[in-house]
């Protein structure tokens, strides 16, 4: 247990103010000498029960470079106003063990101890009780192996001459017996706000003194000094701590503490705190600048690769390929110039070990090629690339507009509107149709033209055009078009082989941030009905998130009613202000994350705040409505309208998926600020 001795120290000087005892500091000077027998304070040990733990060091993991992050609430005394508090634990290496510091454990200020794995036993070396003129080192045993319920163990059993303060008023220092030890309580269930459930190991720890009034020999009745209670869960540590001390007014001090995050370095529960993306020493001109918000990531097995714009954003014909390490952290970046007459896209996708790059010629709508990277952001081959020429007939009169791409194991899909016009005298002739077509990771066509919806003779070139594509199908979608409206949702699903577009309607419903989802077997939509700032805070409002996975014949699998607006995905989620593409990455068609600002609460007992983001699981077993997926969440710190700037984690528009974790991206154009959320 963290802190030890610094909570018996608090334990203490409330004693002294109540004039029943006093503990460090002051009066009478002698030296502490034992007792030849224990004071007789400690109670007996009750019987053994069951073995929880066989070893346990696994309820208290020593870790350099761990950070446990608490949330405490600290209520003086009974109907006192509760003073909210956060104490960050860190570990560091030391040559006795791990030094624990804490910056504000039990609201008390900063307190540091050296904490050790003896065998069986986990050791706080350096407490110091502090009582008399001489301090008291203690070796406390924290935990000791096997853990067994009711295993109680002595701390402290001892006799001091000098308790450093004169509680009977006869100008003389009384002598006190003090008692402490630890109990194994036994196992219980702990639901930390904002983490899983964790099933914990109990432990107290009670300490007891008896006076001795120099005035008269007569003892005092045994006085609790305090009780602290903890909670370890297995591989995580301390998840909970509760300290009761008398109080100087009626009833008891009670402070307690529960686990807001950990971060295990490796492993972890919630997220760790964001930071802004620097670049290496060792990265030439460019160290210690700020890396840009990324137009493109792309997960590796064991890291990132972010695509940027440039440090100066003023120099806006050169793209950064960087490598970022599983927790955020940048370790390498290149720098590359587009080929003359191109402009880099924001398509990034994986083949395999390489990266393959879109460009797009700024002369001619319907030029692009693919530009080959390795792993580490190095180019492979020419600069320009390779073509991927989008107009198969090559007539002059053909353009092309609404350009997208989407990318599966096994090439590029491009989607786009293509327009004719056909100048004969005075008569213009124009038409424009949706096509698709798939291209290999070198440019290379490896299907014909599919062409999507044809809209005849009208214009429909201001369309915006989304595509998701898996190995089962092709979606696209777009809003607006001559024969729908401008608010309208249109889309097609091409199964396998992708050759037979099937064109549907989404239904005539308020909607908005709609997105394209691969859902790995399916494909499906998210959305949210759009936001209107009735011009004050409103903490009943149902902005909601919303989806529906999409069945064989693409249509919408829906619950009840056969209304959209059914398909709210998780009322304690709340709803998402914006969604983007890069925020929703299905994992293997088991599970959907998305990731979006919300309105609502951070905590339950504080007020509604804007600056909240949610990451949300979502499980996809099964062909069930999306609605009725279990979604597992994870609430962060959202935007502020204060900094700090480097740990602001407004604006996301990415979000990479890894065993065990997930690695966000947000920050403003000219700074990237990531953090890790630890998967539930």
């Amino acid at each position: 247990m963290k802190n030890l001795a610094h909570a018996f120290k608090r334990a203490c000087m409330t004693m002294l103010v109540f004039g029943l005892a006093a503990c460090g500091g002051g009066g009478g000077g002698g030296d502490t000498t034992a007792a030849p027998t224990g004071t007789g304070l400690i109670p007996p040990a009750p019987s053994l029960g069951e073995t929880i733990h066989a070893d346990a060091a696994v309820l208290r993991p020593l870790r350099a470079g761990a950070t446990w992050v608490y949330r405490g609430q600290d209520r003086p005394y009974p109907n006192a106003a509760v003073q909210t508090y956060i104490d960050t634990v860190t570990h560091a290496a030391t040559a006795d063990g791990v030094k624990e510091s804490g910056s504000n454990p039990f609201n008390n200020g900063e307190d540091a101890t050296t904490l050790s794995a003896g065998t069986g036993t986990i050791l706080s070396l350096t407490a110091d009780l502090g009582i008399g003129a001489t301090p008291t080192p203690l070796s406390i045993v924290e935990l000791r192996s096997p853990v067994r319920v009711n295993d109680q163990y002595t701390v402290l059993d001892k006799h001091f001459d000098d308790a450093g303060s004169d509680v009977d008023g006869d100008k003389k220092n009384d002598s006190v017996d003090i008692g402490i030890y630890r109990r194994v309580v036994g196992t219980e269930d702990i639901q930390p706000e904002n983490l899983p459930l964790l099933r914990t190991v109990r432990v107290d720890m009670v300490v007891l003194a008896r006076f001795k009034y120099s005035s008269n020999g007569q003892t005092s009745p045994v006085l609790q000094l305090g009780l602290q209670s903890a909670w370890y869960a297995p591989g995580v540590g301390v998840v909970r701590q509760r300290l009761q001390l008398p109080s100087t007014t009626s009833g008891d001090r009670i402070a307690e503490e529960t686990l807001i995050s950990w971060d295990g370095v490796s492993e972890g529960l919630g997220y760790t705190t964001p930071h802004r993306a620097t670049v290496p020493a060792d990265a030439g001109e460019f160290a210690g600048q700020w890396l840009p918000s990324p137009r493109a990531a792309i997960a590796f097995d064991q890291h990132a690769v972010l695509m940027t714009g440039h440090f100066n954003v003023n120099r806006c014909c050169y793209a950064v390929l960087s490598t970022m390490d599983l927790r955020g952290k940048l370790t390498g970046i290149q720098v590359h110039e587009k080929p003359a007459n191109f402009m880099p896209t924001d398509f990034l996708f994986r083949n395999g070990n390489e990266l393959a790059w879109i460009h797009a010629s700024q002369l001619n709508g319907f030029l692009f090629s693919v530009v080959r990277f390795d792993a580490s952001g190095k180019l492979l081959g020419p600069a320009q690339g390779a073509p991927l020429e989008l107009r198969s007939s090559g007539e002059p009169a053909e353009s092309v507009t609404s350009v997208t791409f989407a990318s599966d194991a096994t090439g590029i899909w491009a989607v786009w509107v293509r327009r004719h016009v056909v100048v004969n005298g005075n008569s213009v002739t124009m038409s424009e149709q949706l096509v698709a077509q798939k291209f290999d990771f070198s440019g290379k066509a490896i299907t014909q033209e599919v062409q999507i919806k044809d809209w005849g003779r009208m214009i429909a070139s201001n369309v915006r055009v989304t595509a998701v594509v898996n190995a089962h199908q092709l979606a696209v979608s777009w809003r607006g078009g001559p024969d729908v409206g401008a608010q309208a949702i249109s889309y097609a699903v091409l199964a396998a082989p992708f050759s037979q577009p099937v064109l549907k309607l989404l239904t005539p419903e308020l909607l908005a941030n709609e997105l394209l989802v691969d859902l790995g077997s399916s494909v499906g939509f998210l959305w949210s009905a759009p936001y209107q700032w009735t011009g004050s805070i409103d903490p009943n409002r149902t902005t909601l998130a919303y989806g529906a996975r999409l069945d064989t014949a693409a249509n919408p699998v829906l619950t009840t009613g056969n209304l959209l607006s059914n398909e709210a995905l998780s009322r304690s989620w709340g709803g998402p202000l914006l969604a983007t593409a890069g925020a929703a990455v299905s994992e293997n068609g088991a599970s959907l994350l998305v990731f979006a600002p919300v309105y609502d609460k951070f905590w339950a007992d504080e007020g509604y705040s804007g600056g909240v983001n949610v990451l949300a699981e979502l499980s996809l077993a099964g062909t069930q409505p999306l609605s009725l997926a279990s979604a597992k969440i994870t609430r962060l710190p959202g935007s502020t309208s204060s900094g700090p700037w480097d740990k602001d984690l407004q604006y996301v528009r990415r979000i990479l998926v890894f065993p065990g974790r997930v690695l966000v991206f947000g920050g403003y154009e000219s700074a990237l600020v990531t953090s890790v959320v630890w998967r539930r």
